[in-house]
């Protein structure tokens, strides 16, 4: 027995597909031809020089404005050149209120208090006479000093400024005198009694201390005869000097040795002013054992 046949109704869908009708023609693809503009890549140009134009249009288009001639101002000049007035007048304070004042410094034996070594400073201020004889005895280093005129241009801004000028007697050259051991120039300097003994180990250095000595003295006797004859005030300052290759073991230790000799020997000799002795070394380099 068969099944009842069932058939429900068909409603149009406006969304199916339309049924179009064969085409007449053979299938044969057309081609179309669109046009699109394609643009042409350019390599960059490094050195891209530009075109050049004709001078003539180029001035054209440029506005020109007649101004007047440059003339400089006389209130700005001088009120440049009075400002870089103030400016140098500022430095020059600024350079004395820097300037180092002169160290004093005592040496360890009490029996020579007057033995002032002093350090390296531009100038001597003036300072006024002593009352009793001044002996300055100035070291340097001859390889930094090598013209004679810069040797007496430095010995004359290491003692006071008088006039007539501070007479200087000579020069003791210690360059051909035997060195300290370098392990012991690396301890020390001139100052220092351990080296001293080292450097008076040269018959030359004993020589030269004593010759010094003697013609300090030598010098303080001419001057107080010259004092009682003229019935006023003799001179009472003296400066001599002691140089080395770097002035400050071997010139600095003789220095040294010749204000200890001298001390000594006027004390010895009973003078009642006494005497004052300044060593002032130019050149010297504090050694890691000094005191100073």
């Amino acid at each position: 027995m068969s099944r009842p046949h069932y058939s429900e109704a068909r409603y149009p869908n406006p969304y199916d597909e339309a049924s179009f009708p064969a085409p007449s023609s053979p299938a044969k693809p057309v081609q179309t031809v669109i046009w699109k503009h394609i643009r042409l890549v350019q390599p960059p140009q490094q050195d891209c020089i530009p075109r050049t134009r004709n001078p003539k249009v180029v001035a054209s288009k440029h506005v020109h404005f007649d101004l007047p001639p440059y003339r400089p101002s006389t209130t700005r000049t001088t009120r440049i050149t009075t400002e870089e007035m103030d400016m140098q007048r500022l430095r020059r304070e600024e350079k004395e209120m820097l300037r180092p004042l002169p160290r004093q410094h005592m040496t360890p034996s009490q029996g020579h208090q007057d033995h002032i070594p002093r350090t390296l400073y531009p100038s001597m201020r003036p300072i006024p006479k002593p009352n009793r004889p001044t002996i300055y005895i100035i070291t340097f280093a001859a390889d930094l000093i090598r013209s004679e005129s810069s040797t007496t241009a430095l010995l004359a801004s290491q003692v006071p400024q008088r006039h007539p000028p501070i007479p200087h007697l000579y020069t003791i050259d210690a360059r051909n005198m035997r060195p300290p051991p370098p392990a012991m120039c690396d301890r020390y300097s001139g100052i220092s009694p351990v080296l001293q003994e080292v450097v008076m180990q040269d018959s030359g250095a004993r020589m030269a201390v004593r010759k010094a000595v003697k013609e300090l003295l030598r010098f303080g006797d001419r001057e107080k005869s010259k004092e009682r004859r003229r019935r006023g005030t003799g001179n009472m300052e003296v400066s001599m000097s002691v140089c080395c290759h770097a002035g400050t073991h071997r010139s600095v230790a003789i220095a040294e040795r010749i204000a200890q000799s001298v001390k000594k020997e006027v004390g010895r000799l009973g003078c009642e002013e006494g005497v004052r002795v300044v060593c002032r070394h130019v050149h010297r380099i504090k050694g890691r054992a000094d005191p100073f």
